[in-house]
């Protein structure tokens, strides 16, 4: 067994790559420092496999725009590339919005009801990073909510207990007052008797 610490949990360690490129540490120092084999892992981590595959393509067609038929091939790309975004702005609107629903109507963020009520796939709210980020802050804003609600529930019963012990003592008080008042009159009767002999 080592001290080393070994990184747990997929998006954590996608968090910690991006953080780390966005400050500009190299992608070798990322991969040594996550403990991966391969700089794959680090580039697929911070998205720039799917950098390289767009730019990939772009080179592709502005190539084919040079040949014969490129342009209408070009125009074609980027009339889908415009519509795959749409719907992609449009699934994510849809998404946000349910969540935001259901956490207003102060029920529980469950990802099958979510997928069920918007008609999309479970993954879809894992996977993207904008719905996630809304998920997980509805999600600790819940969790927020009702770690209030049970402090309260528990400050309030504490002051039921609180105020069963004053009228339990309050109730022992009165019980030594009434004994004490006949002690009282018992003692002041057995000095009048005295005093009269």
């Amino acid at each position: 067994m080592t001290d080393e610490y070994v990184f747990k949990g997929n998006g954590y360690q996608k968090e910690v790559c991006k953080a780390m490129y966005r400050n500009g540490t190299s992608i070798q120092v990322i991969r040594d420092y996550m403990g991966y084999q391969t700089d794959e892992m680090v580039k697929k981590h911070i998205g720039l496999l799917d950098e390289e595959l767009v730019k990939n393509s772009m080179e592709y067609y502005a190539k084919m725009e040079s040949s014969l038929g490129g342009s209408l091939l070009m125009a074609k790309y980027d009339k889908m590339n415009e519509k795959n975004r749409q719907e992609s702005r449009r699934k994510i609107e849809r998404a946000v919005e349910e969540i935001h629903r259901v956490s207003s109507e102060g029920r529980s963020l469950s990802v099958s009801e979510l997928s069920q009520n918007t008609g999309l796939s479970k993954g879809f709210f894992y996977k993207n990073e904008e719905v996630k980020s809304v998920l997980d802050e509805e999600r600790e804003k819940t969790d927020q909510g009702k770690l209030a609600q049970i402090k309260q529930e528990v400050r309030e019963k504490s002051m039921e207990k609180q105020v069963e012990i004053y009228q339990n003592e309050i109730k022992k008080l009165l019980e030594e007052n009434e004994r004490l008042k006949k002690e009282n009159i018992m003692l002041t009767r057995k000095v009048e008797k005295l005093s009269m002999k």
